[in-house]
């Protein structure tokens, strides 16, 4: 790639002869810019013209809803981008029109009211042992996310195939591998997502040949996570007529019986094998790829912001007292602390942590929209829409930032951790509807919202719940930075925590979905 040697010779020019472009070019800082490329032209909306066509960026909520929720001949999805989650075959995410509801109507069967239970249950269980092996290690997590989203897939694993995985080393050095594969499914699948990429661009039969470790790891991943899927979807084929008489199916099943046809429903039609591969592994990457992310960033937040820490402890041992963990309920707690302050906490993450960057569209015939300032715009046939979903939920209109001097905010990089603050949910000041429109909607809108959404917002509670009923979290001041203060305990925090906050914007990488991967030392301990 030339970006790397190009964007900086670029941004010597002059500002007002390289924005909004040359940012939003850049698709994947599209997060860590936010809103700013719409506040340089002021106004939510710009279009960007070149040879090639029109582009145009919006990050108004009612051009975005109408956008989102219009795919007819005249606007859809463009399938040159969404094919990129196809690498197995076509799935929920790389498809359109009629046979993009049939892959939702099979994907959507899995996500039923035993999923849910079995996913409380599941998260619950394998955070406490995730707990217990940090513990055993020390109590220290230089990189969360290499736990959380290990996290995320173990429950996932569970909930889809009714296996329990184990934590013996984070790192997979110690994961047995079964008979007849090279690597563990862990493995297999965290490579996969790793290296998605490189399976999308390069041709499989050219990826044998390629020589290096990078492509060897690649096209063993792929290889394994295939033959791990293949090894299960026939274990449900050998007994498909028992398995579609149980009362509740695991997600694997769900998938496997909705596109196979047999007496409980003769009329089904039946999918091919990559269809069937393509959405177990689509709703697999979905579902622990950006729940493990999401999981890290909250938990960063909370480490941050002690105060908020203590009010959700507090909030637990209002809501779950003295019970022990499995008789906490899906139906009796999850809504009282979804409805409370861990609600609160988890949608004031997801706004400024939003795993999902931007949603694309692509309008094939002249279309008239309304903007939220009640006018109406008309976009040009061609164009490519851009709705930025990090510019919408970081948008001032709607979202006040902290009242902080400029120089902190410069001396932190404007992260977006500063504007923290749950209690923006709790007081009024966030309308649910501007108009008849949802002013906030991390997990998507009308029929494209996520299937997985209710499943995602149980196991994220759960996980949180669990950590915080018996753990504290905190940032690790370094020794070096408490002798920089000459030794003031309280200003080597503040230092640590604007170090932190710089972190959780520079040391995150944009790629199917936001994450931290830079190391950013945090501390667990008992609560006292």
């Amino acid at each position: 790639m030339i970006y790397p040697i190009v964007v900086p010779f670029l941004q010597l020019f002059p500002k007002r002869m390289m924005e909004p472009w040359l940012s939003t070019s850049q698709v994947w800082r599209l997060w860590k810019i936010g809103h700013q490329p719409f506040a340089s032209v002021g106004s939510d909306s710009f279009m960007l013209s070149s040879p090639n066509g029109n582009m145009l960026w919006t990050c108004d909520i009612d051009i975005t809803r109408q956008l989102w929720l219009q795919t007819t001949k005249s606007t859809d999805i463009p399938g040159d981008m969404i094919k990129f989650y196809d690498i197995y075959g076509p799935n929920l995410g790389s498809s359109e029109g009629d046979e993009w509801k049939m892959h939702r109507r099979m994907v959507t069967s899995g996500f039923t009211q035993e999923t849910n239970h079995a996913g409380w249950r599941e998260a619950i269980d394998q955070t406490t042992m995730m707990l217990n092996r940090i513990m055993e290690e020390g109590g220290i997590v230089p990189v969360l996310k290499d736990w959380t989203n290990r996290l995320a897939l173990h429950v996932l694993n569970g909930v889809m195939f009714a296996e329990r995985l184990i934590w013996q080393d984070v790192t997979g050095t110690s994961e047995p591998v079964p008979h007849g594969h090279t690597i563990s499914y862990q493995s297999a699948a965290f490579t996969v997502v790793e290296r998605l990429a490189t399976l999308f661009m390069v041709p499989k039969g050219l990826l044998r040949w390629l020589p290096g470790k990078f492509f060897a790891e690649a096209r063993e991943g792929y290889d394994e996570w295939t033959n791990y899927m293949l090894e299960k979807r026939s274990e449900v084929l050998k007994n498909i007529d028992q398995v579609a008489k149980k009362k509740y199916k695991t997600l694997l099943e769900s998938i496997v019986i909705a596109g196979t046809p047999g007496p409980t429903q003769p009329d089904a039609r039946p999918l091919p094998e990559a269809s069937i591969l393509g959405n177990i592994f689509f709703t697999q990457m979905a579902g622990h790829e950006t729940t493990g992310n999401s999981t890290a960033f909250l938990i960063f937040l909370l480490a941050l912001y002690p105060e908020a820490q203590l009010k959700i402890q507090k909030e637990l041992d209002d809501v779950l007292g003295d019970r022990p963990k499995d008789e906490w309920s899906v139906e009796k707690d999850y809504s009282a602390l979804l409805n409370g302050y861990m609600g609160a906490v988890q949608k004031e993450g997801l706004r400024l942590f939003g795993v999902v960057q931007f949603v694309p569209r692509r309008v094939n015939a002249p279309l008239t929209v309304m903007d939220s300032n009640g006018n109406k715009r008309i976009v040009p046939k061609d164009t490519f829409v851009y709705l930025s979903m990090s510019a919408n939920f970081r948008n001032p209109k709607y979202w006040k930032r902290r009242d902080i001097n400029s120089s902190l905010r410069e001396e932190i990089h404007d992260s977006p951790a500063v504007d923290f603050d749950p209690e923006r949910w709790r007081n009024g000041s966030v309308p649910e509807y501007i108009g008849e429109v949802p002013l906030f909607t991390p997990f998507g809108q009308g029929a494209r919202q996520c299937p997985g959404k209710g499943f995602a917002q149980i196991e994220l509670t759960a996980i949180l719940a669990t950590l915080f009923k018996k753990y504290s979290v905190e940032l690790v001041v370094d020794d070096k930075v408490l002798e920089s203060c000459k030794g003031n305990a309280a200003e080597a925090w503040e230092k640590t925590r604007n170090a932190a906050m710089r972190t959780l914007v520079d040391g995150v990488t944009c790629n199917i979905a936001i994450s931290m991967t830079k190391e950013l030392p945090l501390r667990i301990f008992e609560r006292l």
